[in-house]
C-alpha cells in the first residue's frame, strides 16, 4: 500500500473490516436460563433484571460452568 498514491481510494475497497467468521451459536441451555432469570428473578433482585444482571447470574451458574458453553459478551445479545 505504500507504493500506491495517497489519492487512490480504490485500494481501500478491498480491505473490508467486516467479520469473516460467524458468531458462535448460543447454546439452548443459555437461552432457557436467560428466559428463566428474566421471568423468575432471584430473590435478591427486586425488579426485572436487565442484560448486565442476567449476564452476572449466568457467569455464576454452576451448570453453565460444568458444560463450558459460550455466554454472549454483548449485552445487546442478551
Amino acid at each position: 500500500m505504500l507504493a500506491i498514491p495517497s489519492n487512490n481510494l480504490s485500494v481501500l475497497h478491498a480491505c473490508s473490516r467486516a467479520r469473516r467468521t460467524p458468531f458462535p451459536d448460543v447454546y439452548p441451555y443459555i437461552v432457557a436460563r436467560i428466559v428463566q432469570i428474566r421471568e423468575h428473578p432471584p430473590e435478591q433482585v427486586q425488579r426485572v433484571p436487565g442484560a448486565r444482571t442476567i449476564r452476572a447470574f449466568l457467569l455464576r451458574d454452576q451448570e453453565q460452568a460444568q458444560l463450558g458453553v459460550w455466554i454472549p459478551c454483548s449485552v445487546a445479545t442478551l
